[in-house]
């Protein structure tokens, strides 16, 4: 029984060790949201796009989507996870930036969907 034992433990030991060797860290982030979120987007964040997320994320400079400044990490990260809701992705910004669609729309509709684009842009640009 206390070879029994000693064997076990000595390949737990063994296992350990092997497994702490092969083990490695990375840094990095699992949970960030681009322009194309509404919910990023409509808290001003108006020119992150994945693409810049990920120029982020590798180091390289890029302009800070608030305050404009030009900002850089200084240890590029591992991994970067843009996590953009499937829901209205780009929607939000698009009817933004372009306004709602009024193609093959009536007169009145035309007019609703003018004014249905004034208050997305007053809501967003006074949150």
């Amino acid at each position: 029984m206390i070879k029994l034992l000693i064997a076990c433990s000595a390949m737990a030991l063994a296992t350990s060790s092997l497994a702490g060797e092969s083990k490695r860290l990375f840094w990095g982030d699992t949970h960030l949201h681009t322009n194309r979120s509404m919910d990023a987007f409509t808290v001003g964040n108006r020119t992150a796009d994945p693409e810049t997320a990920y120029r982020y994320a590798k180091g390289l400079p890029v302009i800070h989507p608030y305050h404009r400044a030009r900002i850089q990490i200084e240890t590029p990260l591992d991994f970067l996870v843009v996590s953009d809701h499937a829901e209205f992705l780009g929607v939000i910004r698009q009817m933004y930036n372009d306004g709602v669609p009024t193609q093959d729309l009536g007169i009145i509709d035309t007019v609703t969907a003018y004014f249905a684009t004034l208050v997305l842009r007053y809501a967003i640009d006074t949150t």
